[in-house]
């Protein structure tokens, strides 16, 4: 028990209430009397130890080591410092932009200096790893194929400007939104529901053209391109990598935020990256 209670107390502070749940998963035989009375006495031992502190009804964790060790302080901090780039990188941020990155204390070499010092952490590197390969294999494929649908757009409407957002000019145009909607409409496997409102042209709320003459032109480039078998292959096998990759995300997320829990519990990171940080003892004349 003392192994599966130590590991549990290092991610976060527990009751005692809430420490027989998690320990009930690994010993599923025993009694809850049996197991609260060998709880009672592995938590007497760690106390008496200096492993394990109660605050109020919480049992924590407690790292002794000699604060006065400024190496270890340092190291600490530094450690400390790259908490936001674990989250991001456990995907626990999602997307943000350059505003949202400086709150966040995002910098570009942080994500390098984790990625050193996950090499410490086999498990967790490796799910690192396997994470960043099949996402960047399913973002490349999917960048390709709506590459390849922008093509046909502009082929389509060869002559009609293709615009990015929406105009201000009264000129007739096609939105190039229109392939990513177009991958949408596959995914959700729905038929695409036009309707003309004044000069424009709706797929449900959103606008994909100015000119109600295009009206069908649009609905026949749509029903082509959301029933070709090619496409839908392609767009269920993206959807597919997309699922797997959240699993594997999920599987990172729970051991990052793991380690953020004994860092911030006072356990500096493992190994060394290009920017932590040296002490230098002066020694004493």
């Amino acid at each position: 028990m003392n192994k599966q209670l130590i590991d549990a107390l290092k991610c976060r502070s527990y009751s005692k209430k809430e420490l027989l749940e998690v320990l009930k998963e690994d010993f599923p035989s025993d009694s809850r009397d049996a197991m609260r009375k060998r709880l009672e006495r592995h938590l007497s031992k760690l106390i008496t130890l200096g492993l394990v502190e109660k605050r109020g009804n919480k049992y924590c964790w407690y790292i002794y080591l000699n604060f006065l060790d400024e190496n270890y302080t340092v190291k600490l901090n530094h450690s400390r410092g790259l908490i936001p780039a674990l989250r991001r990188i456990s995907g626990e941020y999602g997307c943000y932009n350059d505003q949202e990155k400086t709150i966040l204390g995002y910098a570009k070499n942080n994500d390098e200096c984790v990625e050193s010092h996950l090499l410490a952490y086999p498990e967790i590197f490796g799910i690192y790893q396997e994470f960043q390969k099949l996402r960047h294999k399913m973002e490349e494929e999917k960048k390709q194929f709506l590459t390849k649908l922008n093509e046909r757009v502009k082929k389509a409407f060869r002559e009609i400007k293709i615009a990015d957002n929406y105009p201000r000019t009264s000129e007739i145009y096609v939105r190039k939104q229109i392939s990513s909607l177009i991958y949408r409409l596959v995914i959700s496997k729905s038929s695409p529901n036009l309707r003309v409102v004044g000069e424009h042209v709706f797929v449900g709320d959103i606008q994909v053209a100015r000119g109600f003459h295009l009206f069908e032109r649009i609905k026949e480039f749509l029903r082509r391109e959301t029933e070709d078998e090619s496409n839908i292959s392609i767009i269920t096998r993206i959807e597919k990598r997309e699922k797997d990759s959240s699993i594997i995300q999920n599987k990172l997320r729970k051991k990052m935020l793991e380690l953020i829990s004994r860092v911030n519990s006072g356990e500096k990171l493992k190994s060394k990256c290009n920017n932590c940080p040296e002490v230098y003892n002066i020694p004493e004349k």
